[in-house]
């Protein structure tokens, strides 16, 4: 078993079997980073190893801490096995900090928390971000803690296969999402740095300099105090339930979550609703339309109804319009439904919030073609 801050070393020249499991006892976000390395010619027929490293070297650094997964970092050296010169470094960031850097070496690295900004344009997290620049250090500037897993290597001309697309030898996948297909970056060595984004992740060109600036996303509240979270998801379940108990369809429902995100300006939870009513059965037409549901003939007077309640409820109005929206509302729904509708809102303003202070990032994901 792993935990936060160990390493799992596993080697073998043939293959090599590991499932990724949680213990059952946490019901959190999991993340963790795998290092890919190709074995050189003397150790790629050896038989299968695995090393289990708790405690790893750490050195406090002008702005961040460091710890050395594998390879040298500074004075510090890690225990785990290596076969190739390379350095895995994992870095939490609290202000600015430079670090050395090796002009033959190609370099990786991949926010977990945060973002990193490279010549004013921004590495997220989740994304990869690759460079072979001859440069000598790095400085990153930040001002807030940042979580940023950083790899580096020789460069090599070997290369591997991953479902048909081609790997460098060097390579970082999140658990998350496996990462394929990532650009190789060439170019003269006096060139300037630049920044760009391939289909898979960002890829940083070559240069004789690598500045990074990191811009931190905020407390993600829903990890520093998970019990408060379990609990406001747990509020979803008896609201889902008596919207079902009151018959009101989920199209209806999930317009109701959609049109309360937009008043709020919440993007997360307009990219799972938005997600959830296409697979439900609604038209994109309606949902194209929907700030301006009013000014339509597209809604039916349930619905229309349902948004006059959610809006009021969201924006709360003087007194005399509230009083105003709710008997318009119910003029048309029962006191089930106006409860249910209520509930509905008053859950999804409450999400609302908690993505919206944790700034909950959204990944690129197929959307249904209705």
């Amino acid at each position: 078993m792993i935990k936060p801050g160990q390493l799992n070393l596993m080697t073998s020249g043939g293959a090599v079997a590991h499932a990724e499991e949680a213990t059952g006892r946490y019901r959190g976000t999991l993340e963790g980073i795998q290092l890919w390395v190709a074995l050189p010619e003397p150790t790629r027929h050896a038989a299968a190893a695995f090393e289990h490293h708790t405690a790893l070297p750490q050195d406090e650094l002008d702005g961040a801490v460091a710890t050395v997964l594998v390879g040298d970092f500074g004075d510090l050296a890690s225990p785990a096995r290596h076969d190739t010169p390379l350095v895995g470094v994992d870095l939490n960031l609290h202000g600015p900090t430079t670090l050395p850097q090796r002009p033959e070496w190609e370099y990786a690295m991949v926010v977990t928390e945060g973002a990193v900004g490279i010549h004013g344009r921004q590495l997220p997290p989740g994304k990869l971000g690759t460079s072979a620049a001859a440069a000598t250090s790095c400085t990153s500037t930040c001002a807030n803690p940042l979580a940023l897993s950083c790899s580096a290597g020789s460069r090599s001309r070997n290369r591997s296969s991953c479902g048909g697309t081609s790997w460098p030898a060097i390579g970082t996948r999140s658990t998350r999402r496996t990462r394929r297909g990532l650009n190789r970056t060439t170019g003269s060595a006096g060139s300037v740095p630049r920044f760009r984004s391939s289909r898979h992740g960002a890829v940083l060109a070559p240069g004789p300099a690598m500045t990074l600036e990191a811009t931190v996303g905020r407390v993600r509240i829903d990890k520093q105090h998970r019990d408060a979270y379990q609990a406001q998801r747990e509020v979803a379940k008896p609201v889902r339930t008596a919207t079902e108990n009151a018959g009101l369809e989920r199209t209806l429902v999930e317009l109701v979550n959609i049109r309360v995100s937009q008043i709020n300006g919440c993007a997360y939870c307009l990219h799972v609703h938005v997600r959830d009513a296409l697979l439900g059965g609604e038209t994109t037409q309606r949902l194209a339309v929907l700030p301006a549901w009013r000014e339509t003939t597209l809604f039916t007077a349930k619905e229309r109804a349902a948004l006059t309640l959610a809006e009021s409820l969201t924006t709360l109005p003087d007194p005399r319009a509230q009083e105003q929206d709710y008997a318009d509302a119910a003029d048309v729904l029962t006191e089930e439904e106006l409860s249910a509708i209520s509930w509905v809102t008053i859950a999804m303003n409450s999400f609302n919030r908690l993505s919206i202070v944790s700034r909950h990032p959204i990944r690129t994901r197929p959307t249904p073609d209705h």
